[in-house]
């Protein structure tokens, strides 16, 4: 008897709790979307991560109101609540504390609410051990805040990483190589994952790449260090016999990484697609992409494809003269192309430009 109403008790207990979970979990779901602008399975599947209590949603809405204040649109709004709903219910003073050094340090506006919903681990990191370390470092090699904006839009992570133990050492060797300050906040700005390989790799690059003849000073150097150090033996060989298979000699291809280094860095996807529109659909030698490796750098939808139908429709129409250097004609700049070749024929092919930038994807001035 006594055993029948302990079970009672229990299944009534666990009854309890279900329902205020329920209860529980309807009030976050509902304040994710009435507050934050969630679309409702957005809220739902974040609501699991994340548990509003009725008592907290006065720190909620307070939170909510500091973004809004400090210019955070709705849209970025529910996107920095739907990667990290947590930052609902942190301390109001924390935050505030990490708002007033980012913007202290000149980071603020409509700038700095696009760095935190980029990454906004920036939030949960702590001022003194990581923030300050890190933007303290970037502002040593890249000279001005603004610099350190634009690495920071291309790779926000660079504030929450530990610069000081893992870019340091890689900077001070390649300084004690002989490569220019230059040179480093190239590689800082655009290839920052390159900075934060281990030392002992980045001194096998350094070695690998002098010994192919480039020197610290000249300004190749940097790029082909940075390609080298960001590929594992195992994808470096592997770009080798994808060329290998495609006809060329060791010879031509440690030729091509020394002019252009990062031809190496293209997939074998792109290695193999590039050459075969080259080869099977216009007709052309393979010998121009070893002479010019940067042509396998290009985009096949936004340059090759678009370029080839402008040359064979002019060329159908006897607008352009036999005899024309192909690689000439894929390395101009957009702009140079599409005076010589698009501007210069449409009284004669009117429809070239519309179809040009259709197939690009873009729209070009006429």
């Amino acid at each position: 008897m006594q055993s029948f109403a302990l079970r009672a008790l229990l299944g009534s207990s666990q009854k309890r709790l279900f329902a205020t979970s329920i209860s529980e979990s309807k009030i976050t779901v509902d304040y994710l979307v009435n507050s934050c602008g969630l679309p409702k399975a957005t809220a739902i599947s974040a609501a699991q991560k994340l548990d509003i209590k009725e008592k907290k949603l006065e720190r909620c809405g307070s939170v909510v109101a500091f973004f809004r204040e400090h210019g955070f649109s709705d849209t970025q709004l529910q996107q920095l609540v739907e990667k990290r709903p947590e930052l609902l219910t942190v301390r109001l003073d924390g935050l505030r504390r990490k708002m007033q050094f980012l913007n202290d340090k000149q980071l603020s506006g409509s700038s700095l609410a696009e760095l935190l919903v980029s990454n906004p681990v920036i939030l949960r990191r702590g001022i003194e051990n990581r923030l300050w370390p890190s933007l303290e470092l970037l502002l040593k090699y890249l000279g001005t805040i603004e610099k350190v904006e634009v690495a920071l839009k291309r790779s926000s992570w660079l504030l929450t990483c530990n610069l000081k133990l893992t870019m340091q050492p890689n900077i001070d060797l390649l300084i004690s190589e002989g490569v220019s300050l230059n040179a480093i906040q190239l590689m800082i700005a655009k290839k920052p994952r390159a900075a934060l390989q281990k030392p002992d790799s980045m001194a096998r690059a350094i070695k690998y790449v002098k010994e192919l003849g480039l020197q610290p000073s000249f300004p190749i150097f940097i790029h082909a260090v940075c390609v080298r150090v960001s590929l594992t033996e195992a994808s470096w060989n592997g770009k080798f016999d994808v060329f290998r298979s495609l006809g060329w000699s060791d010879e031509e291809i440690i030729s091509a990484f020394v002019r252009e280094p990062f031809c190496l860095a293209c997939s074998e996807e792109k290695i193999r697609a590039v050459t075969d529109f080259i080869v099977k659909t216009m007709k052309l030698n393979q010998a121009i992409i070893i002479g010019y490796p940067k042509l396998l750098m290009y985009s096949m939808e936004s340059r090759y494809k678009p370029r080839f139908f402008v040359l064979s429709k002019l060329k159908s129409k006897n607008l352009v003269k036999d005899g024309l250097k192909w690689h000439w004609v894929l390395t101009r700049t957009e702009k140079k192309f599409v005076e010589s070749y698009v501007i210069k024929h449409l009284a004669q092919v009117p429809d070239l430009m519309k179809t040009y930038t259709r197939m690009r994807g873009s729209k070009l001035a006429q």
